[in-house]
């Protein structure tokens, strides 16, 4: 531990400096291992919406369950229409739509707060509006959709219908592994 004075080193100084281990504790818990209703397995992403409602994909359910703040089950999806393969990223948009980055079907789910399918965007391929295993998702201040699109190594913007605004990174820039 060092103490410095405007950017400059103070030796011997006179000051002490308590340091205190930070500790985590979990404000809730809820979930049993599993495959039925309100059980979870195999989790990736976690995301809150205004309600306060927790939702969370399944990376081996290929589902989407949503729970209340205290953990009881409220509804899920993603087994029958717009079925998933391995999904990876969620995100609740201010609209109330529940995007789910379904990775190895290479497409972006759209779903209604309730769960209903919407649509989608995307498909695997290289050019902008395609993907390659996206994984993380996002909503910017502007509403607009933001896409980590791990085997293009890009990150993509779209807009809330899903169009293709911009991207950054490339070859070279990100590496992930499975």
């Amino acid at each position: 531990m060092t103490v410095k004075v405007n950017g400059n080193h103070v030796s011997n100084s006179p000051f002490s400096v308590e340091v205190k281990s930070f500790q985590l504790r979990p404000v809730l818990s809820f979930g049993k291992q599993g495959s039925s209703v309100g059980m979870l397995l195999d989790l990736w992403g976690v995301a809150v919406n205004a309600r306060d409602e927790i939702a969370v994909t399944e990376h081996r359910n290929n589902r989407v369950q949503i729970f209340s703040t205290n953990g009881v089950w409220l509804r899920s999806f993603g087994e029958e229409a717009g079925k998933f393969v391995l999904p990876m990223g969620i995100t609740f948009h201010k609209n109330g739509n529940i995007f789910v980055a379904d990775w190895y079907n290479d497409r972006i789910q759209i779903f209604s707060g309730e769960g209903e399918y919407m649509g989608m965007f995307g498909e695997k391929g290289i050019p902008d509006s395609e993907f390659s295993k996206p994984r993380g998702l996002s909503v910017d201040s502007h509403g607009n959709i933001i896409v980590s699109d791990t085997g293009n190594k890009l990150i993509k913007i779209f807009s809330p219908d899903g169009k293709f605004l911009r991207k950054i990174g490339g070859q070279g820039c990100f590496t992930y592994s499975v």
